[in-house]
């Protein structure tokens, strides 16, 4: 007979925990409240480059190309606090902490996030707020597109 291995349960934060559409949905509005029409299309379109390029969405990495190319347009820092400071516990899906804690009782539970490092930490912050009891894993990794 043989040994049974243990369990470890891979959970990705985007589109698993997290409601990636309505983020996106937030920034393209503020964007255009902000910045207007024309500064929203370009910074989307920068991002799509970077996520072809990176295979990863980057949105602080948007801002500073977009930055690059208007780097008199002081109303930009105010973008990188909206990002920084986004409510991203208030976009985690309903159920998404009961799903964790559950996990975690049949097995080792690893969250997963793709993307980049420090806009990472900001994001997870939304579960470390609202953490399920007991110990919970998480691996940042990147992935690049050769």
């Amino acid at each position: 007979m043989s040994e049974r291995l243990p369990v470890v349960f891979l959970v990705d934060v985007d589109d698993t925990l997290l409601d990636n559409d309505h983020i996106q949905n937030d920034l393209r509005e503020h964007l255009e409240r902000e910045f207007g029409a024309t500064c929203r299309d370009r910074y989307w379109k920068i991002l799509e480059a970077l996520f072809e390029e990176l295979g990863y969405r980057d949105y602080l990495g948007a801002l500073q190309r977009y930055r690059i190319e208007h780097p008199t347009d002081i109303r930009l820092l105010g973008m990188s606090s909206y990002l920084v400071d986004y409510p991203f516990a208030d976009r985690l899906y309903p159920g998404a902490l009961e799903v964790l804690n559950r996990l975690r009782t049949w097995g080792q539970t690893v969250i997963l996030r793709m993307a980049m490092w420090s806009f990472n930490r900001v994001r997870s912050s939304a579960l470390e707020s609202t953490k399920p009891s007991g110990d919970m894993y998480s691996s940042t990794f990147t992935r690049r597109r050769h």
